[in-house]
């Protein structure tokens, strides 16, 4: 079992590190650096949010930290008066029902209930009872939809099983009464009502169209808005396995014409290729499967997607507005794009969407103001990538897609690093002047390898500092400036220091300056806004009010993904602040130092004043650096300590601790910066390296030995890649990890990556580095290439050489490998329940260690199924979201977790299990699974994401 309390931060793992570049280059904004102590976080119900089945967070908007509870205020959500309106049914309970009347013989009907959060339907004939079960409370319309009837009108029905007693008298039953409508010719009217595809009448003087769709005969639904899908994007609504209704239908309709693709013109025939959608109860990877065809697709479409896709009007803290989730769109775009591989479509998008562009005609005036590259830098981006950034792109508000400066999204080599940023997974290059247009963003593999919720938080911050280059006003920029304490300050490595240690969303926002944390922000408020609001209420009304134009977001996990954790004692108490640092190196001038860092904390009176761990990165006056991470030396948590061992020949001098970030066993953190707390060290290194090492120019070599493994009783074929090269270096290389290579390889997959080896030469000064890369037969066939090779010495100097057809760069060596059982597909996890087939959906359980006196530690207990089809599962992660916000990364081990083969039987379905002990003092309220990550051993990936992202926009 994964007991978090003994785990240091697991939101650490996984991130990316970024080394600050020297010299007078132009200032990117990049993202990725060492962000240990950040806990992504997310959190509790929004109050002013209509009801939803789903995990919401409902912090108090008075209070950097919530109280414990997570009630809702008493009242409508929806602003409705105690005194019913007229027409309005009102049901003190938890359902729906009634009576269908008046159909002819042989006729059924689709009776709809609808809300904001909320879309089904019920097939019923005439003097048959419908009900609806479960209701939220809230505000819904009800009606009855079928074709040669005249319908009643729709009806307003309030869920207020919660509300105080007296609200109304409960309604027990809802009855629906139809009229046949006159034979012999055609007549159909739609007037508006309080739903969002208004209310309709049809009656047929013939049978109704039928379609022909891959020799099958296919009826049309008899709706308004499946004529205008068949006619504009010859959409094919099939009701083989749910009925589509009128607001299924519309919502459809709606998102399509949001999306830039091609539509058919009124003045010829049709001409676009057809598709068949089916709508679908059950639960699907990214709410979509597709099977492409030369004569048509078949698309299933999850019913889930639909409940938040039609804009709404609501009242929000007295602001009217609308409220939406773009996940309908989310897989509209991946069935028009084919899931990214369609680049003319998705450049479509980029250009007509965000207006910006892929295609980059000249890499070399492109980067001629920045890194001075051609195009051997950089390669297409995998077609997954380009999806996830326009979904993210698209969750911004409208009038933020398309940013002055932002004209082209590069995307660097698989397995080749920025040359100025070495662990950078992005980097934003704002236009000097916004009316040139030849501002990029650039993103490295890294960016896209990582898990979803740190991906999306990317994507967005890197677009975020668009807004600062080339949007923002200054006045707007030094309002932002005072809010976060920034000021100019020398002795800061950024050049920037706030006085503020405690509300900033991350330990990288508050390192840097306020462009970077306000970039960190947005990224949160859109994706994380719990934890926006939680650490930072006056940033999170700033961003709201100021930026976004009154825009919200909120993030909403299924009821059935989430869990209940009770605490009586909350902590929501920050670490307390430094208040004494001990810093001691021993060792002589010429040895190795061991050097010893001491913190105290200010812990009086507070009971959970003291710290889990903290974290610093050392920097030498060269830019080479430490990572330390210092551990609680009392229970209390009041002292903390760390050490290291620097080498003799590292950089002589000043070494300095910018930031220390100080992080309780919940995830509270505090963040002191050089003018927080005083440091000095000093290393007395006589025998100080300061040279790099170098790669000897034409040293790079594959060799290929083909070999047979033997693991579990079976027998697999492996390719043993070599490569080694020879490395100038006038001290010696470090122990581990002391040499790396990358090896591209080919089709879509990223790039094989591996420390090695070496040993000194004969030749004084050279020696022999050697990394064994290894290639399953579940890989694809064709031509593996080094791309990218790096050396790291003693003293912490690093070198590297890249590879590719570039003059700039060593020439390209690539070996060829054939494989036998190559996997493209991706592993998968059982989102149903069929217990036929002995299948289940993921299940979580929860219980409180002390249930009579409930302290947040919960033992947790999350349960599913997943198979793969050829290779097999490897690595597994997940994340956890909270009610404050935070978001708690882990990997999920299992017994294939590490092996290089899979054993037993991949392509059954097998049943893994995610046990984990919240600490003490963890929130109260409704948690949930965030995500869940699979790879299989072909390196394939999967990725869950369990969060739908709500919007709230105020009406014009």
């Amino acid at each position: 079992m994964l007991d978090l309390r003994r785990t240091p931060n697991p939101t650490w793992c996984g991130l990316l590190l970024v080394v600050a570049a020297c010299g007078a280059e132009p200032d990117p904004r990049h993202d990725g650096e060492l962000d240990l102590a950040r806990g992504d976080y997310h959190a509790p119900a929004v109050s002013w949010l209509p009801p939803t089945t789903g995990a919401v967070a409902t912090p108090d908007l008075g209070t950097a930290r919530p109280p414990p509870s997570v009630a809702s205020p008493p009242g409508d959500p929806f602003g409705l008066p105690e005194d019913t309106e007229p027409g309005v049914i009102v049901v003190a309970q938890r359902s729906v029902e009634g009576v269908v009347e008046g159909l002819v013989a042989g006729t059924s009907a689709r009776v709809i209930l609808s809300s904001d959060a909320w879309l089904e339907a019920r097939t019923v004939v005439s003097g048959e009872r419908y009900r609806f079960d479960d209701l939220p409370d809230g505000r819904y319309t009800l009606k009855l939809d079928v074709t040669g009837h005249r319908s009643p009108p729709t009806r307003t029905i309030v869920i207020a099983a919660d509300a105080a007693q007296g609200f109304a008298v409960a309604a027990q039953s809802v009855d629906l009464a139809a009229e046949p409508l006159p034979g012999g010719e055609f007549s159909y009217l739609w007037q508006e009502d309080e739903s969002r595809a208004g209310h309709q009448e049809t009656a047929y003087v013939v049978t109704p169209p039928v379609v022909a769709f891959l020799d099958e005969e296919v009826p049309i639904p008899e709706l308004a808005a499946a004529d205008e899908l068949l006619h504009d994007y010859h959409v094919v609504l099939s009701d083989e396995e749910e009925p589509w209704s009128q607001e299924h239908a519309y919502r459809l309709l709606r998102t399509l014409r949001a999306v830039p693709t091609a539509v058919r013109s009124p003045y010829g025939l049709q001409q676009l290729p057809p598709s068949k959608w089916v709508l679908s109860t059950r639960a699907l990877a990214d709410d979509l499967e597709v099977r492409y065809g030369d004569a048509g697709d078949l698309v299933r479409v999850s019913a889930d997607a639909f409940a938040y896709a039609a804009p709404r009007l609501v009242d929000v803290d007295g602001v009217r507005g609308s409220f939406f989730s773009k996940r309908l769109h989310h897989a509209v775009v991946r069935y028009l794009t084919r899931d990214g591989s369609d680049l003319a479509a998705v450049e479509r998008i980029l250009n007509e969407r965000f207006g910006c562009s892929t295609l980059v005609p000249d890499y070399q005036q492109l980067t001629s103001r920045t890194t001075g590259e051609d195009a051997g830098s950089f390669q297409p981006f995998h077609a997954d990538e380009l999806v996830e950034i326009i979904d993210v792109f698209e969750e911004m508000p409208d009038g933020l897609h398309a940013l002055s400066g932002l004209r082209w999204l590069v995307r660097r080599t698989d397995g080749v690093p920025h040359p100025w940023y070495a662990a950078a997974p992005a980097v934003a290059w704002p236009s000097p002047s916004p009316a040139d247009g030849d501002g990029y963003l650039e993103f490295m593999a890294s960016a896209f390898t990582t898990d979803p919720h740190h991906m999306h938080r990317l994507i967005l911050h890197e677009k975020a500092h668009f807004l600062w280059a080339g949007v923002l006003s200054a006045s707007i920029r030094d309002e932002w400036v005072a809010l976060g304490g920034w000021f100019l300050d020398d002795a800061a490595p950024s050049g920037w220091s706030t006085t503020s240690t405690t509300e900033f969303v991350s330990a990288y926002a508050h390192a840097k300056n306020p462009d970077e944390d306000l970039a960190e922000t947005i990224a949160d408020f859109v994706l994380n806004p719990e934890l926006v609001r939680s650490r930072a209420p006056d940033k999170f009304s700033f961003v709201r009010d100021r930026i976004m134009h009154g825009t919200r977001y909120l993030s909403r996990i299924d009821e059935a993904l989430t869990f209940e954790v009770l605490n009586l004692f909350p902590d929501f108490t920050y670490p307390g602040k430094i208040t004494r640092v001990a810093v001691r190196a021993e060792g002589l001038p010429e040895d190795d130092k061991l050097v010893t860092i001491e913190i105290g904390l200010h812990t009086d009176d507070a009971v959970f004043a003291g710290a889990s761990h903290a974290y610093t990165r050392i920097f030498s006056e060269v830019g080479t650096y430490v990572d330390l991470y210092l551990q609680p030396v009392d229970q209390a948590g009041s002292v903390l300590r760390g050490q290291f061992v620097l080498s003799r020949h590292a950089k002589a001098g000043s070494w300095r601790a910018p930031q220390i970030v100080v992080t309780d066993q919940v995830g509270n953190q505090r963040l002191e910066g050089v003018n927080d707390f005083g440091w000095r060290l000093h290393i007395d290194n006589p025998l100080e390296d300061l040279e790099a090492p170098r790669y000897l120019p034409g040293s790079m070599a594959l060799t290929l030995l083909e070999d047979v493994v033997e693991q579990g009783g079976v027998s697999h074929g492996l390719h043993r890649v070599c490569a080694t090269w020879r490395v100038e270096e006038n001290g010696t290389l470090q122990a581990y990890a002391g040499v790396y290579a990358a090896l591209a390889a080919p089709g879509t997959g990223y790039a094989i990556e591996s420390y090695g080896t070496w040993a000194p030469t004969e030749a004084p000064g050279i020696f022999e580095a050697a990394v064994e890369l290894l290639v399953t037969d579940h890989r694809l066939s064709g031509d593996y290439g080094a791309v990218y090779a790096r050396m790291v010495d003693v003293a912490g100097n690093t070198g590297e050489q890249r590879f590719s057809d570039s003059p700039l760069h060593q020439p390209l060596v690539s070996i060829a490998i054939t494989t036998t059982q190559p996997d493209t597909t991706r592993p998968e996890v059982c989102l149903v329940d069929d217990p036929s087939a002995g299948l289940h959906a993921i299940t979580i359980e929860a219980a409180p260690t002390q249930p009579e006196a409930p302290n947040g530690e919960t033992v947790v207990d999350i349960t599913f199924l997943a198979r793969d089809d050829l290779s097999g599962i490897g690595q597994m992660s997940y994340r956890l979201l909270d009610p404050q916000g935070i978001s708690h990364f882990q990997y999920a081990y299992h017994a294939n977790f590490w092996s290089t083969f899979f054993d037993g039987d991949p392509t059954t379905w097998a049943e893994y299990r995610i046990d984990v002990v919240l600490p003490v003092g963890s929130p109260p309220g409704i948690w949930g699974l965030q995500e869940l990550v699979l790879s299989d051993k072909a390196g394939n990936r999967r990725s869950y994401d369990f969060v739908e992202t709500l919007r709230f926009d105020v009406a014009l």
